[in-house]
């Protein structure tokens, strides 16, 4: 993808439905549909037909709200503190990280998988309460990357998906020296890892099956411009 040749749209989303009371801080695209993060919950809209077209010629269009997701189990505690990040896997399963209801109340955090095309809760990744201060999630192929908060080390946890949905820990990866890994993504062909790294102000690539580090990516500094 190549930044510079994005085109703006002519679209907006109802303020309404983009609370900013504890707010989610995610937001995915697949074929046609676009999810984010709410409050304790997730709006689900329909994208334009001609969106592939760029730039259309006319008044701003609102999106067209599919529906809301929350407020009835299995997701009434949605806590999108600090989580809320989203990734669609190649299925189209929406995978959603929940730290839990409020700052203080992590215990029960966890990765849900949602069908947002059907409006219903399938799953989790994950046992719920078996990762603590969850943060981002990246999708590639069969594999899940979770960033969340080990015993001792900021780490990474790899999953993996069978045909019948269901995710097994594959490994752990730790990400020495870093606060708590926040964004996260897989390189296009599945074998490395990036996880962003704020206390060296950089990137930290691993090894996707191996989990071994292989280089820091320097950031350009803030207040420079290239």
């Amino acid at each position: 993808m190549v930044v510079l040749a994005l085109v703006p749209l002519p679209v907006h989303i109802s303020p309404e439905l983009c609370k900013c009371t504890d707010a989610g801080k995610g937001v995915a695209v697949w074929q046609g549909v676009l999810v984010i993060s709410s409050c304790k919950e997730l709006q689900v809209f329909a994208l334009p037909r001609d969106i592939a077209r760029g730039g259309v010629c006319g008044p701003k269009r609102e999106l067209v709200h599919v529906r809301t997701l929350g407020g009835a189990a299995p997701m009434e505690e949605f806590g999108f503190y600090d989580s809320g990040i989203m990734a669609f896997t190649e299925g189209g399963l929406l995978l959603v990280t929940d730290r839990g209801i409020s700052f203080r109340d992590v215990e029960h955090g966890t990765v849900h998988v949602i069908d947002v095309f059907r409006g219903i809760h399938v799953g989790y990744v994950a046992a719920r309460g078996t990762m603590k201060n969850l943060r981002g999630v990246a999708t590639r192929k069969s594999l899940a990357a979770v960033s969340c908060c080990g015993r001792s080390t900021p780490e990474v946890r790899v999953f993996a998906n069978s045909a019948t949905c269901t995710w097994t820990a594959v490994r752990v990866i730790a990400v020495a020296g870093c606060c708590t890994p926040f964004g996260l993504r897989f390189s296009a062909d599945g074998t490395r890892l990036v996880v962003t790294n704020f206390s060296k102000s950089c990137l930290s690539m691993f090894c996707a099956k191996h989990g071994t580090f292989l280089r820091h990516i320097a950031l350009v500094p803030e207040g420079y411009s290239v």
